[in-house]
């Protein structure tokens, strides 16, 4: 073992032309370029499977959102107040253009006083 790895060293010193058709044949390229480097290109280009956990993990955080989202929704949050029902914004609406809230640019200037309904 010591010894070819002797012999494999001892053929870095030439250059890749010089190295004989037998000793390809006895795989002394692949050994050279092994001792030379880790990986060949191939491998060195060869995707990883990381991504698979970056996806796994964006999902569990998607879903434990979720979870989290749901559980205000039920046990935090109250119900809505009856100041949004639909009763209440049409008395409000009623109200404020009684009192002819922002005449010029806001709201009471979308309605016509004299009909009692939207401009269109």
């Amino acid at each position: 073992m010591l010894s070819s790895r002797a012999a494999v060293r001892g053929l870095q010193l030439f250059t890749w032309r010089s190295l004989s058709t037998s000793t390809c044949v006895q795989g002394a390229h692949t050994k050279v370029y092994r001792l030379s480097h880790r990986q060949t290109f191939a491998e060195m280009k060869k995707g990883s499977s990381e991504w698979k956990t970056v996806v796994g993990g964006l999902f569990f955080f998607l879903g434990f959102t979720g979870l989290v989202i749901w559980w205000q929704r039920v046990f935090v949050f109250g119900k809505p107040p009856h100041t949004l029902s639909e009763e209440w914004v049409a008395m409000q609406t009623q109200r404020m253009i009684d009192m002819r809230v922002n005449p010029v640019l806001g709201f009471s200037s979308e309605w016509n006083y004299n009909t009692k309904q939207w401009k269109k």
